[in-house]
């Protein structure tokens, strides 16, 4: 009698047969598998090593700006340094030419207040003028004025009326061959003439 669950042994062997095809396959597959992990895992590596060549290609880049970034800082606080040494001392500079112009015009208002200046006589027996004016004699109707500080011919003029000397700028100029009104100079000799 037959056993119910024996199978033919054709069956049996197509049965292993089978099986051991499907093993194989698997097997294969598996193989297949594992390389094609094998293949992702080293393009990963690569991958991660050109990362991290990248990284330290930029911590390097990094650390070459922050060198860069301290450069600049450093120069930044040395021309702000400097530029306040300058804004001091155009500071005092700009300070001392007020207090100068400050004497000038207290100068200036102090001749304008103190009495008109004395005119000089010429020396008896006619003494020639300055060789500015080379055609004029001195004699009686000749004074000389030595020009100071701060003085035009205007305010000449306007002192020597106050004097009661009667002349104008113009005349002064004529009289000393002054072209330029602008262009006296302090000590010049002027030549005053009496009218």
């Amino acid at each position: 009698m037959k056993h119910p669950f024996l199978l033919p042994t054709a069956t049996l062997a197509l049965l292993v047969s089978t099986l051991t095809t499907t093993t194989q396959a698997q097997s294969a597959a598996r193989r297949e598998d594992a390389k094609l992990r094998e293949e992702q895992m080293l393009r990963t590596n690569e991958q991660l090593s050109l990362l991290l060549e990248r990284l330290e290609k930029a911590e390097a880049q990094i650390t070459e700006l922050q060198s860069r970034i301290n450069t600049l800082q450093q120069a930044q606080q040395s021309t702000e340094t400097r530029l306040t040494q300058l804004d001091s001392r155009v500071t005092r500079e700009k300070d001392a030419l007020l207090d100068e112009v400050a004497n000038i015009l207290a100068e200036s208002t102090q001749q304008n207040t103190n009495p008109p200046p004395t005119l000089r006589q010429p020396t008896p027996g006619g003494a020639r003028p300055s060789s500015q004016n080379p055609r004029q004699t001195a004699g009686e109707n000749t004074t000389y004025y030595f020009v100071k500080r701060g003085d035009t011919l205007t305010s000449i003029a306007r002192n020597l009326n106050a004097q009661g000397i009667a002349i104008s700028a113009s005349e002064i100029a004529a009289a000393n061959n002054i072209t330029d009104v602008t262009k006296i100079r302090v000590g010049q000799k002027l030549i005053i003439p009496k009218k």
